[in-house]
């Protein structure tokens, strides 16, 4: 499940988004899970979870494992993650020096490098690597190589892939147990050699931890249950046989740390809920055996549990697993089985991201028509306001016209007409018009000539004038008079005694 399909789900460590991570563990006879929630940098364990089964036939087996872990779910409900961690006794580790730090080259070459080491071709292997430390100037880095057989793996794995479940982490506890290790007591293992031993009911692991650092790992195939295998109820000596059983156990974690120089052993898992057996350790050892009980991991640890949960050693190795703030965290021994669910995820991501391209492609047709379609509603209400206020200016002129642009060809003349007769007659204009036409008509002896206008058409710089006179001899006087008023200009002669003649005005008389 995702938030965002185009968002990580976290950022060096930080998670963008709530994360309800399932941890699965799976033994002979349990399904025991976690269930925690991430968010930011701190992590809560919600709840626990366990299944029992008794099946010894292979097939009976993953069909009551299968079984267990849809009714686990089913109880979950909403989830995100699931994690799943392998038995140590799955798994191979070896160091490597490598000639980079970049971890995605680091993962690259590892099938190469480890395939000499062991009895496996890249085929038959799933293998991946935290990094130990790093040498920056010299650009090397020192790696833990995590390997598993591939056969085994995906018989381990088969019961989660029946109910449709592709783990998004497969760790291992031997790797996870360090990591939780690390970061919970830092402080008691930075400056020595430690052995962290943990005891479980069918096998132990040995981890050597160099100053920090992840040194050496060994699962013993022994635990409690086969040291007290001898034990028979009502047995008179069974502290003494248990005793010896776990002396025999305590001897082999003695041979395998017999060459690494360690100085301290941290117990923890089952073993460190056994009374006395640290200081039995302790003894056989040759070393202060320092025990650490599960529940002091969400006391000290990087994650906390709400206010109900305890947290005892069956829970530890999915506890471990399901821890996200550390540094073996980016260890995954299915990035494989990804594959698929991330090319699943880049399909989503193609067509979600087409789909939204489309819609808002979409949308800002939509938007642009509906913005030509207002803007176009809007000009046609301007234009029908405008022809109503020039067709109330101009009624006479616009008559009979319903183009806009006819109207506004003709509105723009008859402005252009008016502004000449305004211009003709304003005081600010350097000819004086209407002196001139009264000098004129003062000059002319109206009523012998029998002179009637009829009218006056004034433009820019010239007089329509419209009248009639007597007869002919008055008609001759008349242009006689205006030409020697030398006010205006005839530009036709009038030929009968109604006439209409235009007048020019002289410019240069009234400069």
């Amino acid at each position: 499940m995702s938030y965002n399909i185009f968002l990580p789900t976290q950022l060096d460590g930080y998670y963008l988004f709530k994360r309800r991570i399932v941890s699965f563990q799976v033994t002979d006879f349990h399904v025991r899970a976690i269930l925690s929630m991430a968010k930011g940098r701190s992590q809560t364990v919600l709840q626990q979870f366990e299944q029992t089964f008794e099946a010894v036939e292979k097939e009976s087996k993953d069909t009551m494992i299968a079984s267990a872990i849809d009714t686990i779910l089913q109880a979950v409900g909403k989830y995100d993650e699931v994690y799943v961690n392998l038995p140590s006794s799955y798994v191979t580790t070896k160091k490597l020096n490598l000639p980079f730090t970049d971890p995605d080259k680091i993962r690259m070459v590892l099938p190469y490098e480890v395939e000499p080491l062991v009895p496996f071709s890249q085929d038959q292997i799933a293998v991946d690597a935290i990094i130990n430390t790093k040498q920056q100037t010299e650009g090397q880095a020192s790696v833990i190589a995590v390997v598993v057989p591939r056969a085994q793996l995906n018989a381990y794995l088969r019961p989660f892939m029946a109910q449709g479940i592709v783990p998004a982490r497969i760790s291992t506890s031997i790797v996870d147990l360090f990591g939780l290790i690390k970061k919970t007591y830092a402080s008691s293992i930075k400056d020595k050699i430690v052995a962290l031993i943990d005891v479980g009911n069918y096998e132990t692991s040995v981890t050597v931890i160099d100053h920090g650092n992840f040194a050496y790992a060994r699962t013993i195939p022994s635990g409690l249950r086969a040291a007290s295998s001898n034990l028979a109820p009502n047995d008179a000596d069974m502290g003494k046989e248990l005793t010896e059983g776990l002396t025999e156990l305590g001897q082999a974690i003695d041979i395998t740390l017999r060459d690494h120089n360690v100085s301290e052993s941290l117990l923890i898992g089952h073993g460190a809920d056994i009374p006395s057996l640290d200081t039995l350790l302790s003894q056989i050892l040759g070393m202060p055996c320092t025990p650490y009980k599960s529940s002091q991991f969400l006391q000290k640890g990087p994650a906390s549990a709400i206010k109900n949960i305890k947290l005892n050693s069956d829970y530890l190795h999915s506890f471990a697993t399901s821890v996200v703030q550390t540094e073996t965290t980016s260890l995954n021994l299915g990035r494989s089985l990804l594959v698929p669910a991330q090319q699943k995820t880049i399909t989503y991501q193609f067509f979600a991201g087409l789909i939204i391209l489309v819609s808002i492609l979409v949308g800002l047709l939509g938007v642009t028509l509906y913005q030509k379609a207002r803007l176009n509603a809007q000009a046609y209400a301007m234009e029908q306001s405008a022809i109503t206020k020039l067709q109330k200016l101009f009624p006479k002129q616009l008559k009979g016209r319903k183009r806009f642009s006819d109207i506004i060809q003709a509105a723009q003349f008859t402005v252009n007409r008016e502004e000449g007769i305004v211009s003709a007659v304003t005081q600010h204009n350097r000819t004086p018009f209407l002196v001139y036409l009264q000098a004129l008509f003062q000059s002319i002896d109206r009523v012998s000539l029998g002179l009637d206008v009829k009218r006056l058409k004034i433009d820019r710089d010239s007089v329509i004038f419209d009248g009639s006179v007597k007869g002919y001899p008055e008609l001759k006087i008349l242009e006689k008079e205006i030409n020697s008023s030398g006010l205006f200009t005839l530009t036709n002669t009038p030929q009968e005694t109604s006439f209409s003649v235009t007048l020019i005005l002289n410019k240069e008389l009234g400069e």
